[in-house]
Parts: structure tokens; sequence; C-alpha cells
């Protein structure tokens, strides 16, 4: 399930980005544990999942550095954060933020483009 509620009279500063990243690291960091390292769904669908609807404003492929949209962070950097595991990833897409348009990711999507992220990893 996810929708888009973004407002189009917000603008993004450069510090609400750095904040954004600071305070996704430092969750991030909170949540990890080794129990939490299961992987959950299917990579190829979570792919698929990414391609249709993250790749909007995100680089999804494993070689793509460079976001459509400048303050979305590539999905190789995000799966390369210290502290990323499911457990974290899982908290983050089921928690609207505010520079990100209202997705809210759930059930097998959520599972599936979890296990696509952290597959990410492996390949760099």
């Amino acid at each position: 399930m996810h929708t888009h509620n973004k407002s189009p009279d917000r603008q993004v500063r450069p510090t609400d980005i750095v904040k954004a990243a600071a305070a996704t690291a430092m969750a991030l960091a909170l949540l990890s544990s080794p129990a939490a390292s299961a992987e959950l769904g299917d990579a190829r669908r979570g792919r698929a999942y990414a391609e249709a609807i993250c790749a909007q404003c995100h680089a999804v492929a494993p070689a793509e550095k460079a976001s459509p949209r400048l303050e979305a962070t590539p999905f190789s950097v995000l799966s390369g954060l210290p502290g990323l595991n499911e457990r974290a990833l899982g908290v983050f897409l089921q928690t609207p933020h505010a520079e990100m348009p209202n997705l809210v990711v759930t059930g097998q999507d959520r599972d599936d483009l979890i296990a696509y992220i952290t597959g990410l990893r492996r390949k760099q």
C-alpha cells in the first residue's frame, strides 16, 4: 500500500536534507541488532516495486549513483549506511516522513523492498 500526498508548496532546504539524513542515521543505528538480520522478502519483487514506485525520486539500480531528485538518497548509498538492517528499514518504511511523499510501505511490498535494499549491500 502506498499513498502520495506531497504538498507542492513546501520547499526542501539543504538544512532539511542534512537534518533528515542525521535523524535517519541515528534511528538506524539505534534500531540495529544482529537478531534483526534475517531476510524477509523477495529481492526481485522488491526491485520491481522500487522501479515502479521509488524510482521517481531515488536511484534504485545498484550502479546508479545519482537520484532523479537530488535530495533523495540513492538506494546503493542507503544500503551501506551503518546500522541499516531489516528491522530499521521496516520501521522507516512504515513511518511517514516530511522529506518524502506520504509513502508508507506495508506487508509483502515492505518485506520485498527491504530484501532488495539490504541485498544491494552485498553487491557493493
